[in-house]
């Protein structure tokens, strides 16, 4: 469907689907998704638009950054491996870890505030 507005030129029509689908993505707690969608809708909506408007105050909401972090199950098995680790007492295996870790969690942080 989203195909048939860019034959229509109705930009405002196009922003509109984008926008409600990044509604649906938030409401799946799928954020980046979300915002990707958002950012597109922006394009294409009027600057003065009322549904421009919501867009910029939903990208301006804080979203739970827990749970941009853990939407992957390769977390969970990050941390079982630092967890694991420790418990052997492989602390400098640990430490490259959660330093990967936080050095890519920051990195994902980062990404999505920048609006990539």
């Amino acid at each position: 469907m989203l195909e048939l507005f860019p034959s229509l030129s109705d930009r405002h029509g196009e922003g509109v689907i984008l926008m409600n689908l990044g509604y649906l993505y938030s409401a799946r707690a799928q954020y980046d998704k979300a915002i990707e969608y958002w950012q597109a809708a922006q394009t294409k909506l009027h600057p003065d638009s009322p549904e421009a408007k919501q867009i910029a105050q939903q990208l301006k909401k804080t979203y739970p950054i827990w749970q941009m972090l853990t939407g992957d199950l390769i977390w969970l098995v990050v941390l079982i491996f630092i967890g694991f680790n420790l418990l052997r007492g492989h602390w400098a295996i640990a430490a490259l870890i959660l330093i990967a870790f936080v050095s890519l969690a920051t990195y994902r942080v980062w990404k999505l505030r920048r609006g990539n």
